[in-house]
């Protein structure tokens, strides 16, 4: 084996690594974050449910918990302020949150959730979202492989529809679904297409997380 030629490999994979395992949303600055839910004690109604969302947003993939007080909240504040929208984003957000909290059996029931409310509005951005979602829920229960080829119909949806963003987060979650099964050649290769998108379009909050991730490897 040339240990020249592969430990700079490695080296390279554990960066990007560190760099693009990013979540749908962008962890939140500590200010925003922190205005958000300074806001929460005074207002109520819609404007709260707007708040609850965004903080959800934030903290799906980063603070389970703390995201699922937000969204659980959401949850029965949206019963009295309907909205078909913000529904689906709730429903997907607490599937993401449960998923990453080890919960697979309330990640089921929003997904389930979130088909019928598919079915109803029938946009293939959504179809993809619930995709992501599935995949998300297999990889999170140690069935990486089969939430390869739920990412990658995502990735292939995100493709027809032109929707970078999409695009993006597809290669990212398929590069850390091929670094649990040891893919590292597709590790790389999905990695550096999300890079190559994300520098697209100028996702700078992400590419601010990228420190923090740095830091991680070592």
């Amino acid at each position: 084996m040339n240990l020249k030629r592969v430990v700079p490999v490695f080296i390279l994979l554990f960066v990007l690594t560190a760099a693009y395992s990013l979540p749908t949303a962008p962890p939140p600055s500590g200010i925003a974050a922190e205005e958000l839910e300074s806001r929460l004690p005074g207002v109520q109604g819609s404007q709260r449910l707007d708040i609850l969302l965004q903080l959800l947003f934030f903290f799906q993939r980063q603070e389970p918990p703390k995201a699922l007080e937000y969204g659980n909240e959401a949850l029965e504040l949206i019963k009295n302020h309907p909205h078909s929208r913000k529904e689906l984003d709730l429903v997907i957000a607490l599937g993401v949150a449960n998923s990453v909290a080890g919960k697979a059996g309330k990640a089921k029931e929003f997904l389930a959730r979130a088909e019928a409310l598919v079915r109803s509005s029938g946009a293939p951005r959504d179809r993809a979202r619930l995709d992501q979602l599935r995949g998300d829920i297999y990889r999170n229960t140690d069935d990486s492989k089969r939430a390869v080829t739920f990412y990658e119909q995502a990735l292939q949806a995100f493709q027809e529809l032109g929707d970078k963003e999409g695009i993006g987060t597809s290669y990212n979650y398929l590069g850390m679904a091929y670094w649990e099964l040891s893919d590292f050649p597709g590790v790389l290769d999905a990695y550096m297409a999300a890079a190559k998108i994300y520098d697209q379009i100028a996702a700078h909050r992400k590419n601010a997380y990228l420190h923090n991730n740095i830091g991680r490897v070592y």
